[in-house]
Order: structure tokens, then sequence, then C-alpha cells
């Protein structure tokens, strides 16, 4: 029988999360390696084979030579382990199809899923659960996946601080985790949260969760809604010297919009640090609604406990639905004297006051990092 329980909460007037289930780890999908090419026979050479998905397959084999009566040339082999395209082919008097390239094997996995059945139309919420892993003993995290359907805002998921659950699908505008507790934040359809080598999050035995979930269904019809988490797990040496990742979520809620006009809404953020013991910042992105044009993120220098007038630009989102997600290798270092200026630009086309709040009409200016 399909689990549906209802999940999360988080975000000071966060948002929301749904039905959640958990699964026990399981090894990683392995795609297959790309095809053979064709028969040696003469013609013309065979085309490049196809770079493979990062970190999933090798690419797929080069297409077969065209028949000919010339000499047979040699194919391009196909993608390296997922991330290199294959050789060209050989002499254009004939040629066979490149090899496919070797699938790398992803990690173990464990799940945590939420889903929604037949919302109506211009229905929205957000509501929350608790969910618990299946894993009996703890466990690191070096990667964390989050899948989100049409009609999802946006999906958090954070390490439950207790261990009493939250009553199943209760509406949630409050924060029920914090920085330390955070592991995911995804508002587009696919995010990939790699992080750096010998960085990553605990998982306590049977970890509870807290999911949060706004849930949106912009159509004409109702819409089933889901979500998913998925952790990546480490193992051996690696998990024994992992280094804990923390998550910021901050911003400014102090926004008011004049009917046809622009606006915008700053909020600026030291960072600690030392020369010695630097916080390391390797991931960041930023949140605004459907009136947000533009959002920055700048590294300023501190002065007098205040912000100098312009920095370095280290993010930059046109896209409110679905803003990057910039990572930096190496991390950006903060010894104490540097901070992040958020600047969020709005045009509010609208004939009435735009404010802050959660629901798709209001309006948001947060960011979000990820640092050791």
């Amino acid at each position: 029988m399909r689990c549906r329980a209802v999940i999360g909460a988080l975000v000071v007037l966060g948002f929301a999360g749904l039905s959640g289930c958990s699964t026990k780890g399981e090894p990683g999908a392995v795609q297959p390696a790309g095809g053979a090419g064709g028969a040696p026979t003469g013609g013309t050479g065979p085309t490049a084979g196809a770079a493979g998905t990062p970190s999933e397959g090798g690419g797929s084999g080069g297409s077969a030579g065209a028949a000919g009566t010339m000499a047979v040339g040699s194919g391009g082999s196909g993608g390296s382990r997922g991330m290199t395209t294959g050789g060209a082919g050989g002499d254009p008097s004939g040629g066979t199809g490149g090899a496919g390239g070797s699938p790398t094997p992803a990690g173990r996995i464990i799940s945590a899923s939420v889903e929604l059945k037949q919302i109506q139309p211009g229905e929205q919420l957000t509501i929350c659960n608790t969910v618990y892993l299946d894993n009996p003993e703890e466990i690191k995290v070096k990667n964390v996946r989050g899948h989100i359907s049409g009609g999802s805002h946006h999906f958090m998921v954070d390490r439950a601080p207790t261990d009493v659950p939250l009553p199943e699908n209760v509406p949630c505008i409050g924060l029920a985790g914090t920085d330390v507790t955070r592991v995911l934040i995804a508002e587009k359809p696919e995010t990939i949260f790699k992080m750096p080598p010998g960085v990553g999050f605990t998982l306590r035995p049977y970890q509870p969760l807290t999911t949060e979930l706004h849930y949106f269904n912009p159509t004409d019809a109702p819409l089933d809604i889901s979500a998913t988490v998925d952790f990546e797990l480490a193992e051996g040496e690696e998990a024994a010297d992992m280094i804990e990742a923390t998550m910021v979520f901050t911003g400014n809620p102090a926004i008011v919009l004049l009917p046809q006009s622009p606006g915008v809404v700053e909020f600026f953020m030291p960072l600690a640090g030392s020369p010695e013991l630097p916080a390391r910042v390797f991931a960041m992105t930023s949140h605004t609604h459907s009136l947000g044009v533009r959002s920055t993120i700048e590294v300023v220098d501190v002065v007098d406990d205040a912000f100098a007038a312009s920095g370095q630009l280290v993010h930059e989102s046109l896209d409110w639905a679905e803003p990057p997600m910039d990572e930096f290798d190496p991390p950006l270092l903060f010894t104490g004297t540097e901070g992040l200026l958020l600047r969020c630009e709005y045009e509010n086309t609208r004939d009435v006051p735009v404010t802050f709040g959660t629901a798709v009409e209001n309006e948001m200016c947060f960011m979000w990092l990820y640092y050791y």
C-alpha cells in the first residue's frame, strides 16, 4: 500500500511539506553502457559517441559507418564515465561505430517522498508532517537530490529536532528547524546538490525528517503533486573523516511594493570566520516570488558593522521560478571582514500594494547558502 503521510515545516514564514514515505537504502540505479557501433563495412566514418550524463552512465556508441567500397576506418569511442564525448570517426572512407563508455555507479541511496492527489485548480497551501527514515545506524550523506513535480513552489527538508511527530497534513507557516538541521531547499524540478569531497551531513538512526512543501495548482484541471529527497551516502573512510556542513537561510521580510511601481529590497549578512579558520561557502541561491525580476548576491567588505557600497557579484537570478544554485570550487573564503549583500528587484504590475507573505500573491527576498 502506498504511503501518504505529509511532511515538513521550515522557514521563518516559510513553506511546508507533504505526504512522506521512507524506504530502505537501495543501490543507486546504473545506466547501461552505450551500445556497440555498426559492422566495419566501408562507407563514411561514424559519428562521435554521445556524451553520457555526469555521474550516471557512459556515452552511447557512435553510429555505424554507411555502406561503401573503400577501406574501413576506426570509429569514435563512447563518452568516458559519462563526462566526455566520443572521438571523431576514422578515415572518411568508412568506419565502425564507437563503443559505449563505462557506466559510473551511484552511491547507496535512502529516500523520503511526498505525494498529494487531485489538488484542485487554483488551490495552494503549505503543509507539513514528520517522516522517519529506515536507517538502523547513523549514516553520513555526501550528496542530496530533490525532485519536485509541477505544482510545487518549493520543497524543504530538515532533520527534525525532536522525535515528537507533527500531525499529518498540518498547515505550516513557522520555523520547525534551524540552520544546523536543514539539509535541502529545492525550488526547481531537479536539484542535485553535490558537496565538496569530505563534506556532508549526518543522519542519526531512524532519522526523523520534517518536510515542507508549498504547493500551488496553476492549471485548470486537478493535479497530482509530489516531491522526493534522495540522500546519497558516504561510506568507509569517506564517512569516518567527514566534515559537517551547515546551511544558512535568511533574508528581509520588510517588503512593501507600491502599485504599478518598481521596488528594491536589500539584506546584509556578515559571515563569521578568521584568517586561521575561514568559513568556506560552497553553494548559494536566492528566492523571490513572481514579481521578482532580478536577484543578486555580492561579497562585500564589512566596514564598521556596515557594508561597502559594492563588491564581487557571486550570484544573479533573472528567473524567479527556477533561480540557479551557484556552486563554488574552490569555496568562497570568509575571514571575518566580509559579508554577503542580497538585493531583490521587483516590478509590481498589479493595481494593489504587495507585501511579504508565503502565498504566491505575496513576495519574498531570501537567500540560502551552504558552508563548512
